[in-house]
């Protein structure tokens, strides 16, 4: 089990650069950000299946080795 999330739920930034950060990251603010790659593809599989629509996600796991970056 696991909570599912957007980047813009989870992306934090100053305020001065949030229309900046928006812009850069468009579309993929809304994509869901989940802890692996398997879990992922479970979601999409579990989407396929009941042909509720179309997702995308970012293994979490993929910012692992990543520090925290200030701006």
């Amino acid at each position: 089990d696991f909570d599912l999330a957007s980047v813009a739920d989870i992306l934090e930034t100053k305020p001065e650069f949030e229309t900046a950060v928006s812009a850069l990251l468009g579309e993929r603010m809304q994509f869901l950000v989940v802890p692996g790659a398997a879990q992922g593809v479970q979601c999409a599989d579990l989407l396929k299946s009941s042909g509720v629509g179309r997702g995308s996600f970012i293994p979490l796991s993929a910012w692992a080795d990543e520090t925290d970056v200030s701006v």
